[in-house]
């Protein structure tokens, strides 16, 4: 672990983090990185599977 500087094309350090994830869905209000906005937005990435859709198919549901 460590810290990554975020550069602007320039070269010149424009932040520093060490804990992010990066926005993925398109919603967030804090480009580039992630805010949350996936759960209103109902975002889920392509062939993931939550938790609530496992236990519906255990069920024997339709997720």
């Amino acid at each position: 672990m460590g810290t990554v500087d975020f550069v602007d094309m320039d070269g010149n350090v424009i932040d520093t983090r060490t804990d992010f994830s990066l926005c993925r869905c398109g919603f967030s209000k804090d480009m580039p990185f992630c805010d949350s906005s996936h759960k209103a937005a109902g975002f889920a990435a392509e062939g993931y599977i939550s938790k609530k859709e496992d236990v519906k198919e255990e069920n024997g549901e339709k997720a």
